[in-house]
């Protein structure tokens, strides 16, 4: 019997110490379901029970948890892959909310849902996020996820982007990379709720920020930055019964971009400036109160400048600055119809123009014209003709110069040492425009020089129908329009001009038998034909 007693406490004191060993971390023994990076998950737990996650990093990065659409109070914890604790977040009511955003090293994680101060509750629902460094499928119109540096969507420079805030805890990260220290401009507006956006560097570090509280409102961020890597960051602001927010983003910044050949755009910076050619004009866009317009000139020496801004729908503000985007001089209108004049002398060296929109009082858009005028490096362009085979004249050296017949290039050559070039050409017809201009070694456009081409090509001699001892008239064929004149030895006995089919008819006095009649043509160019003989019978 006593052996028997022994045996029971000996495997009660086994039972004592080997349950307890086997007990594990409530992490590891509740089902484990595996999360998608960016994808939402519905749950829903009873009282005293708990739901747990996980997912796995394919490298170091950040990792943003979002809890919400509750029926009741939750509390989420998040623990490593050895189901030690890293952090938790919590709230006691339905319909509040719990985030976590951490940055972690790569590995694999596990999330705890579990009850939060129920009271009278039984039972409760949530939606459950995760966004972390993994394989995500992207979103095509609202770019989702990204919630994170690494899911951000990468923006090119000058182009706008429709996207939604898809409840009060999404943020929507950007992702953009300048090529050289430079300017960010970057505006947010078209919100159906009050939004805010935030610039940080590739290290997490703060550069700016801006919001509005309201919907229809609108912002912007000008700034300068070094070259490298940047993050904008589009997150809710004071919503008020705000289920989901749409907005429209758009960043210029120091890099490569595509410029569209309309409106000019971007031309936002003075990066993205648009480079402008003397004596032209130039019709533009302002697509909304927020968008700017950069326009740059550069003067080849010291001279007058002429900047005129009009033919608007709304008012506008036009700016000169400096190549350090010092300001020179400005001048503003308020209303359509409206225009803005800078008339001024400047030294040799590249200028700005900046053009704002100005009170704008139900205005969404408005197109405007710009034209400017200043010293440059026109070439210059000696007379050609209808039998010119070459174009020359004086440009600056080694630039090179293109010669134009309407859109089509007749040829283009570089200019020599002395200045002097010469560009071959087929023989072009008279009257001919043709436009001649210069590309310089920092690839600046001159504006056009514009010649017209002479006629130097006399007309055939006139076709002269039979003149008699009785003929009042002399009569024939030329070129069209010529003016024909007609002589008796020296002497002018008649004029006419041919109408527009060559015909011509020239009033005279009669003629004595045997006189010898010569008849020439001049065409508009005073270019004189070979005479035409003629005997009177």
């Amino acid at each position: 019997m006593k052996k028997a007693k022994s045996l029971l406490l000996v495997l009660s004191l086994l039972i004592s110490i080997v349950l307890p060993s086997m007990k594990t971390n409530p992490v590891e023994a509740a089902t484990v379901v595996s999360l998608t990076s960016g994808v939402a998950v519905n749950g829903k737990l009873t009282k005293d029970s708990e739901n747990n996650y996980q997912f796995t990093t394919n490298k170091d990065g950040q990792v943003y948890i979002t809890l919400d659409q509750a029926s009741a109070g939750f509390e989420i914890i998040l623990y490593d892959a050895s189901g030690n604790s890293i952090t938790d977040s919590y709230f006691y009511n339905a319909n509040d909310t719990a985030t976590i955003n951490e940055k972690l090293v790569k590995g694999t994680y596990r999330i705890k849902i579990k009850p939060m101060y129920w009271d009278g509750i039984s039972s409760g629902s949530y939606r459950l996020k995760a966004t972390y460094p993994g394989t995500i499928t992207r979103d095509s119109k609202t770019y989702e996820p990204n919630d994170t540096y690494e899911t951000s969507y990468v923006l090119k420079s000058g182009q706008q982007y429709n996207s939604k805030l898809e409840n009060e805890l999404d943020r929507d990260t950007y992702q953009f990379s300048t090529t050289k220290d430079g300017q960010l401009y970057l505006t947010l507006d078209q919100s159906t709720a009050g939004l805010s956006v935030v610039v940080y560097d590739s290290f997490g570090n703060y550069k700016s920020d801006s919001y509005f509280y309201t919907a229809g409102g609108s912002t912007y961020i000008d700034l300068n930055l070094k070259k490298g890597t940047y993050y904008a960051v589009v997150r809710a602001e004071s919503w008020d019964g705000n289920t989901s927010a749409n907005y429209r983003l758009k960043a210029t910044f120091a890099g490569a971009f595509t410029r569209n050949t309309t409106n000019l755009e971007p031309n936002d910076t003075r990066d993205s400036a648009y480079q402008l050619v003397s004596g032209k004009s130039y019709t533009s866009n302002s697509f909304s109160n927020l968008d700017r317009d950069y326009f740059k000139f550069t003067t080849s020496r010291s001279g007058a400048v002429k900047l005129k801004l009009d033919k608007s729908a709304g008012g506008f503000n036009m700016e000169l600055l400096d190549a350090n985007g010092i300001y020179k001089d400005d001048d503003t209108f308020y209303v359509s119809g409206g225009s803005a004049t800078i008339e001024m002398t400047l030294a040799k060296g590249t200028y700005y123009i900046k053009i704002t929109p100005e009170y704008w009082d139900g205005i969404s858009s408005s197109n405007y014209r710009l034209t400017t005028t200043f010293p440059d490096k026109t070439p210059t362009v000696n007379s050609v003709s209808n039998l010119s085979t070459t174009i020359t004249g004086l440009a600056e050296a080694k630039a090179k110069v293109y010669a134009y017949a309407g859109s089509k290039l007749l040829g283009s050559t570089t200019a020599v040492s002395g200045n002097k070039y010469s560009i071959k050409i087929a023989k072009q017809k008279a009257g001919t425009k043709i436009n001649v201009y210069i590309v310089d070694n920092a690839g600046i456009r001159s504006g056009d020089r514009y010649t017209t081409v002479l006629d130097k090509i006399p007309p055939a001699a006139p076709t002269v129908n039979k003149i008699t001892s009785k003929s009042t008239t002399i009569t024939g064929k030329t070129e069209a329009s010529a003016t024909v004149s007609a002589y008796n030895g020296s002497k002018l006995i008649g004029t006419a001009k041919a109408d527009s089919k060559g015909n011509f008819k020239i009033k005279i006095k009669v003629q004595k038998k045997g006189s010898t009649i010569k008849v020439y043509s001049t065409d508009a160019a005073k270019n004189k034909s070979a005479a035409r003989v003629v005997k009177v019978s």
